[in-house]
């Protein structure tokens, strides 16, 4: 027994070396140029400059909503070298979503060495639906709540110690985003299906901190009279099927395509109803992916988008590709053959290959070259001691193929009576290119 667990441990943590070599080799361009895309440049990077915030900063709220997680690293991050923000935005995403990415491999769902060596593989290459999440701090938000979810199919701690630590952990991953929400309908799920005493208390705790931390979220953002509107549920339907079911790759939700999807999965569920353990989780898993994709539809948010982002699906789609590797799993156990596990491994790979290939957005996104050279900009301004004398210069930069994201700091003393220098009033080692050349408004 304990050379079989020593020979399971290999492969899982084969696997977990495979998917980080594999994201590397993927996303090398992007990781190795730190940028500042997004809502980086300016609810972070732009807003925690300095390092001068209180540590209660954190609990902005710009969106109508708290973002604990961010805002908190991009508080510590304002301590360090400005040189540094970027990449240490890049380090914190690229940490947080692989632990992410990994943790159901320790959850004890999956137990033949296949799905061991594979889940990693596939769920944080696929799984993870879009590269910004592996490079930039604004999409942790929704890995946060992924880790949530992920935390909750786990057994429950045997230790206080462990039981302590998942209780904290949990209220800070409910607020670091609004998607907290879909805990709750699986929490309940959870209760019914497996009511462990240990786990209800857990369950129920986060249940309540969830409601909490709606409590706090912006009046409107809720709509749940969307239901009602025909346009928005055939837009759910299509979403459902399209983009989380066939992953955007088997082409559009046709009629046919949507009944042998059915037939399919009631089959495998007809020849696995002896397993109650299977149909429990296959539940979970289902009432998880549906209502994952729910809060996009009943939000206010939807009128303003003319097509969903990949955020904006991650969480069904990052759960769904989990309940087919455990089902690939559950058939597994049953196998003896080499060659049938071999073979699972080689169709998982070939998809995460192809899924990939065709969706260039899960492998490099267009590169932030200027954002290296806007921190140095920054240093060497900082350089000037500018506040001695009394003035201060504005840097700013506008986030490549985003013009409304733009990152700009003064940089000196700002207090009232300061004289702001001007592009031709001061000078640079690297250049002038990023020192702006209006007046700053009081």
């Amino acid at each position: 027994m304990a050379d079989f667990q020593t020979r399971k441990n290999i492969f899982l943590w084969l696997g977990i070396i495979i998917f980080i070599s594999a994201l590397f080799l993927r996303s090398w361009d992007n990781i190795i140029h730190p940028g500042l895309y997004a809502e980086d440049a300016t609810h972070y990077f732009s807003r925690y400059y300095g390092g001068e915030r209180p540590l209660g900063f954190i609990f902005q709220n710009p969106h109508g909503y708290y973002n604990l997680l961010n805002n908190l690293v991009a508080w510590l991050t304002a301590k360090l070298d400005v040189r540094l923000h970027a990449l240490s935005y890049l380090a914190f995403a690229m940490v947080f979503c692989v632990i992410t990415a990994i943790s159901l491999v320790f959850s004890r769902l999956y137990r033949t060495k296949s799905m061991l060596l594979i889940v990693p593989l596939c769920l944080g290459l696929s799984g993870m639906n879009h590269i910004f999440y592996y490079t930039t701090l604004t999409f942790q938000m929704y890995v946060a709540v992924v880790l949530l979810l992920c935390l909750l199919l786990f057994p429950p701690p045997q230790s206080i110690p462990g039981t302590v630590f998942l209780y904290i952990a949990a209220v800070f991953l409910i607020w670091s985003g609004p998607y907290s929400v879909v805990a709750i309908p699986l929490s309940v799920s959870l209760i019914i299906l497996f009511p462990e005493k240990k786990r209800i208390y857990l369950l129920s705790w986060v249940i309540l901190w969830t409601l909490i931390y709606l409590q706090f979220t912006s009046e409107g953002m809720v709509k749940i009279e969307n239901i009602f509107d025909p346009v928005i549920r055939k837009k759910m339907f299509y979403t459902m099927f399209y983009d989380v079911f066939f992953l955007r790759t088997f082409g559009q939700a046709a009629g046919i395509k949507i009944f042998l999807f059915l037939s399919l999965i009631a089959g495998i569920f007809y020849s696995q109803r002896k397993n109650k353990e299977y149909i429990k989780y296959s539940i979970v898993f289902m009432v998880l992916i549906i209502s994952s994709i729910t809060p996009l539809f009943l939000s206010e948010k939807i009128f303003y988008y003319k097509v969903h982002k990949p955020c904006n699906i991650l969480i069904s789609q990052f759960f769904w590709l989990a309940f087919i590797l455990y089902t690939f799993d559950t058939c597994l156990c049953k196998i003896k053959s080499r060659f049938i596990h071999v073979s699972a491994i080689i169709i998982i790979v070939v998809f995460i290959s192809y899924d990939n290939y065709i969706h260039v957005d899960k492998r490099k996104m267009v590169l932030d070259e200027t954002a290296s050279d806007f921190l140095t900009a920054i240093y060497h301004a900082e350089q000037l001691n500018l506040a001695e004398s009394n003035q201060f210069v504005i840097l700013k930069r506008i986030s490549p193929g985003a013009p409304f994201f733009t990152a700009w700091v003064p940089v000196g003393n700002t207090n009232p009576g300061a004289g702001q220098l001007l592009r031709d009033e001061v000078e640079l080692p690297a250049g002038n290119e990023f020192v702006s050349n209006v007046y700053y408004r009081r």
